[in-house]
């Protein structure tokens, strides 16, 4: 989970309101072909209300924690008994985890082949049909 998200990702996870400093950035928000970079100039982070070109790139782990924290979503991704070389991502909503959920706060967002690939999809579905 130490994987970072990419351009459109990370470009749309800025406009619901992602507004916490990372280590690494996309330096200019408006080219498509893009490069994880180190900041120069860590004053040009002051305005990350969509005023800077900077676009902070954070890692899948801290994106997770980001959706529980500030939107109760919580993502889970694990492997189906039934077949265990494809992982399950799940979507699980209105709720506090340490106080137990419903089974109607869950959404099942498909198989994937790695844990990444189910966590990214998860990610995407919450920024573009639940934020």
């Amino acid at each position: 989970m130490n994987t970072h998200l990419d351009f459109e990702t990370a470009k749309l996870l800025k406009g619901k309101g992602f507004d916490k400093i990372m280590k690494y950035h996309y330096p200019n928000f408006d080219t498509q072909n893009q490069e994880i970079c180190l900041p120069t100039n860590w004053n040009n982070f002051t305005d990350m209300s969509g005023n800077s070109n900077y676009c902070s790139v954070p890692t899948i782990a801290e994106v997770v924690m980001w959706l529980y924290e500030k939107h109760g979503i919580w993502i889970c991704v694990g492997q189906p008994w039934e077949n265990e070389r494809t992982f399950q991502s799940k979507v699980i909503t209105n709720t506090i985890i340490e106080e137990g959920f419903n089974s109607t706060d869950v959404t099942i967002i498909g198989l994937y082949n790695s844990p990444t690939e189910a966590y990214i999809e998860a990610i995407n579905y919450c920024l573009t049909k639940l934020i």
